[in-house]
């Protein structure tokens, strides 16, 4: 299995995104040590905006005119299997980093059209299909924050011919820092994650039962959520005054 991790964080390998990325990867080199994973991230990368202008279609078709670090990126999607993308949440949708690198995937795709029983799409370079799978963090405590990205991956795994694998969403993203606070749980979560991709490797699929682990709630509840993190701004706030 090859696996490529689309890793979106604008804080790389040093956030809460990561935090979960690190245990889902340890679930998955478990049940699979010989597991190919790469790991990019974005917001290291040398990525510019796509321009549009459908050289990947016309003048060379499956390579982008523009010379950049998505040359390798593009290389390294088509020899995997397995597509995770993983982002935090920012206004509604992936990061600004995941989204310019899934518009300069556009070389993947051809021209022509073709009708799958749900409408017209694009054809895609390419015969083996790949799967998609998601993982987001979230600062607000309700899943139905995550809607609209979920809606947005499950169209892009359509419009790319991909197999929606599923997604890991945690939520109150920030309660995993609360160590002193919430350690039990927080480990509990954190092992749940784990179990997230030994589960994702071995069956391709995650049970309800584990996914609702790794995705449970940390703190007591909305009120708590919400009077804990705004003391939380109090203290940064009154440092910079």
């Amino acid at each position: 299995m090859r696996v490529l991790i689309l890793q979106g964080s604008s804080r790389q390998n040093k956030g809460i995104t990561e935090m979960v990325v690190e245990s889902f990867i340890k679930g998955m080199k478990k049940a699979d040590p010989s597991a190919e994973i790469q790991t990019e991230y974005l917001a290291g990368k040398s990525i510019e905006n796509c321009r549009g202008c459908l050289s990947c279609w016309i003048r060379t078709p499956g390579s982008c005119c523009i010379r950049d670090d998505m040359d390798e990126i593009i290389g390294e999607y088509n020899n995997s299997d397995v597509i995770i993308t993983a982002t935090p949440v920012y206004i509604d949708s992936m990061s600004s980093h995941a989204k310019r690198a899934w518009e300069r995937l556009l070389p993947v795709m051809e021209p022509y059209f073709e009708c799958d029983g749900r409408g017209v799409r694009h054809k895609v370079r390419g015969e083996k299909q790949k799967s998609l799978f998601v993982i987001s963090t979230c600062a607000m405590p309700e899943l139905e924050h995550f809607d609209p990205l979920i809606e947005t991956f499950r169209r892009i795994s359509r419009n790319f011919n991909m197999k929606y694998a599923g997604h890991l969403l945690r939520p109150e993203s920030h309660s995993l820092t609360y160590v002193k606070r919430y350690a039990d749980r927080i480990g509990d979560v954190l092992e749940g994650i784990e179990k997230c991709g030994e589960e994702f490797v071995e069956t391709a699929a995650i049970s309800p039962e584990t996914l609702s682990r790794a995705q449970q709630c940390i703190m007591e509840g909305p009120q708590a959520f919400a009077e804990i993190n705004n003391r939380m701004w109090d203290k940064l706030l009154d440092t910079k005054r």
